[in-house]
């Protein structure tokens, strides 16, 4: 192993692309998704948004490297009663399945240009981000996608 690389933004935008088409495929009562920022704050929404950096963990002679890329996943709803944020929260986590049962089946759905996902590991669990005094709720967990990108010579 050699000295670890800055990742290059082209490589993370794939990963970022990737992972959006993955999410965004997945149709949860029709709920519009969103990339980064949603859209305005009146509407029901899901929201994939990077997190940090993109992490190498590990780099080959080859020139390829094995690196983590956190990211987050949003609801934001109307917030009625404890159903209602319940329901918000049992979202993220059906989402969270679905990327468990595609690491499973060993990510035939997810696909990056040019990388290989090995693992998804959820880092913190589905919670309320707005807090009680918005108009809308606003939850969040926030995952981590390992990768592996061959090299040039590799």
């Amino acid at each position: 192993m050699s000295e670890k690389k800055i990742i290059k933004l082209e490589d993370v935008k794939q990963i970022e692309d990737g992972l959006y088409n993955f999410f965004s495929s997945i149709n949860i009562n029709n709920i519009p998704w969103c990339l980064e920022y949603f859209n305005d704050s009146k509407h029901t929404a899901l929201l994939f948004k990077s997190s940090g950096y993109t992490e190498e963990i590990e780099h080959y002679l080859g020139g390829g490297y094995r690196a983590t890329y956190p990211f987050e996943i949003y609801i934001q709803a109307s917030r009625k009663d404890t159903k209602a944020r319940l329901d918000l929260s049992r979202i993220l986590y059906a989402l969270v399945q679905a990327l468990a049962e595609e690491e499973a089946q060993g990510f035939p759905n997810l696909a990056l240009d040019e990388a290989t996902p090995q693992e998804v590991a959820l880092t913190t669990l589905p919670s309320d981000y707005t807090g009680e005094e918005a108009a809308l709720s606003t939850f969040y967990c926030s995952m981590t996608l390992t990768y592996e990108k061959k090299g040039r010579f590799e």
